[in-house]
């Protein structure tokens, strides 16, 4: 399923930076879509501090895609 334009990849949490609560969440979150081939870029709004976990999760969700 292809996702539409500006829609969530992930389940979505009350956008509140918590800490260590807000890493777990996000290293967590379920995928809403499954991306069919390789993402070039991608626009979040989260905080800067949490590119590296939003990375990892994107990453690890799109194991078994293929470019």
């Amino acid at each position: 399923m292809r996702a539409p334009a500006k829609s969530p990849l992930c389940t979505l949490k009350n956008q509140v930076d918590d800490g260590p609560a807000y890493e777990k969440f996000l290293s967590e979150a379920l995928p809403l879509f499954g991306p069919t081939r390789k993402i070039g870029w991608l626009v979040t709004s989260r905080l800067e501090k949490y590119r590296n976990h939003t990375g990892a999760w994107l990453q690890s969700t799109t194991s078994n895609t293929t470019s």
